[in-house]
């Protein structure tokens, strides 16, 4: 399975089957998350309970986030794998949201693209939990809709994004700046800490974290959309290229 062109024959094979016996496939042409989760909705529309098997993170944000009232039931099942004795866990989408809130809901690819996916980076020491308690805030939501808006322009979510960091590692959203809090940390911990201080310990510079945004808002439309909406993907390797130059120029 290594092989790429075997593994592609594989797949077209096993869809190819599972048609003659009266599936319906979806072969997925890049993420299969939004596929899946597009798929479990329409089937929700139509008001048929949908069970989607899946151990994905990613694909329960997305069906907290997408799913609505007006939908039949859908539940997310997690298998047990190998020899565990653990029985196989159900979820109702439904319920979750309803735990959770509507407002902080509508901010959950936010909260966790921006705490790190299979596309982006995570931040480090701090996990979902720090994550969600913090980034939750009423106070964020307008953060949270720059970062995840389509029309936000680079700058809008670049600064954002940075404000949220500053809120998840405890500054003070609005009047401290990820650099200011940067420096604040290194003394505090230069006055307190009793071993060596390593660089993952600090806040991100406010540029790491203005490209994590950029990257978190690329993933985060990719999200919202199910992918019907196509960012470009290099736009802020661009915007990086081009300022290097024009520095290399000064």
């Amino acid at each position: 399975m290594a092989n790429v062109q075997n593994k592609a024959s594989f797949i077209e094979l096993l869809s190819q089957k599972l048609c003659s016996v009266g599936h319906a496939v979806t072969q997925a042409s890049s993420d299969a998350d939004t596929s899946i989760v597009r798929v479990a909705l329409q089937t929700a529309t139509t008001g048929q309970h949908t069970t989607v098997v899946a151990d994905d993170t990613d694909i329960l944000v997305l069906l907290v986030f997408h799913w609505q009232s007006c939908m039949a039931e859908v539940h997310m099942q997690k298998k047990a794998r190998g020899k565990t004795k653990v029985a196989s866990t159900t979820i109702s989408i439904p319920l979750v949201q309803q735990l959770m809130g509507c407002e902080t809901a509508r901010r959950l690819l936010v909260i966790h693209a921006l705490s790190g996916c299979d596309t982006t980076s995570a931040v480090f020491g701090h996990g979902k939990v720090s994550a969600f308690k913090k980034l939750s805030a009423n106070s964020l939501g307008n953060l949270c809709d720059a970062v995840s808006s389509s029309d936000s322009s680079q700058s809008d979510v670049g600064h954002a994004g940075c404000q949220l960091l500053v809120a998840l590692y405890g500054g003070t959203v609005g009047v401290e700046s990820l650099d200011k809090l940067r420096y604040t940390t290194y003394m505090r911990l230069c006055s307190s800490s009793k071993t060596a201080i390593t660089p993952q310990q600090l806040p991100p510079t406010s540029r790491a974290a203005y490209y994590h945004s950029l990257r978190a808002h690329h993933q985060i439309v990719d999200w919202k959309s199910l992918s019907t909406q196509q960012l470009n993907p290099t736009d802020w390797f661009q915007l990086q290229l081009i300022r290097n130059q024009h520095q290399m120029i000064c």
